[in-house]
């Protein structure tokens, strides 16, 4: 059963960690083309 329960995380969580870093990032990626250019080549984004 525990085997199960880690399995189903794997699947499952691993995916919605993905998701919520992606929605996270949308803004600021959406935001960067706004800001002043050394300063978006500044910043990395990973």
């Amino acid at each position: 059963m525990t085997d199960l329960l880690a399995e189903w995380e794997g699947m499952v969580l691993a995916p919605l960690q993905v998701t919520a870093v992606v929605y996270l990032w949308i803004p600021l990626l959406q935001r960067l083309p706004t800001w002043p250019f050394h300063s978006a080549t500044s910043i990395p984004l990973l």
